[in-house]
């Protein structure tokens, strides 16, 4: 179960750069254009892009933090020696409410790119 689920968050934290990388070069590709950013429709993608990969790399840091305090949990304890507590899940509630707004903006840029 253990092995599945780091192939699992393994996925997800590719997934998760594809996506970075792929704002990048949206980025680029509008910022690079003939005029530039010269309408309201590509300066809001740009901002919206802004936004999207600002949050995706908070999601980034709080997904090495809880690996990080996964990995102190997972030591050899000596014998006699009481398990630490489990982890508090207080970052599960941030993490799903980001994840849903990177959600959001994407569709929101989406839009917009076809919209022109």
């Amino acid at each position: 179960m253990a092995n599945n689920d780091r192939l699992k968050t393994t996925a997800e934290a590719l997934m998760d750069i594809g996506l970075f990388t792929s704002n990048v070069s949206q980025i680029v590709a509008i910022t690079r254009s003939e005029g530039g950013v010269n309408t309201g429709e590509e300066t809001a993608r740009v901002v919206l892009l802004g936004i999207g990969m600002l949050l995706q790399v908070v999601l980034m840091i709080i997904f090495i933090y809880q690996g990080v305090m996964a990995g102190k949990i997972n030591v050899i304890l000596p014998a006699g020696a009481l398990p630490p507590p489990p982890p508090k899940r207080g970052l599960d509630f941030a993490v799903n409410v980001l994840v849903l707004l990177v959600c959001l903006l994407n569709v929101t840029i989406h839009i917009l790119e076809h919209e022109a």
